[in-house]
């Protein structure tokens, strides 16, 4: 199971709507860098990754 990026994310609220809307369509889903260890630099891009398998699906549920 490769894992590929399907978005990158500035806004944290945006990247939890699209995660949960994957994971509803029973996609699995991963979200890197959603926790932010460094306060100082709040503007850490979430990657949102899935499996290469689910990638054209999940494109289209996010509309990328």
């Amino acid at each position: 199971m490769a894992l590929v990026l399907l978005k990158v994310f500035d806004d944290p609220g945006a990247a939890q709507v699209a995660r949960t809307t994957l994971a509803a369509y029973g996609i699995p889903v991963f979200l890197f860098e959603d926790h932010n260890p460094y306060p100082a630099f709040p503007m850490i891009p979430l990657r949102l990754m899935v499996t290469e398998d689910d990638l054209e699906i999940a494109a289209g549920l996010i509309e990328v």
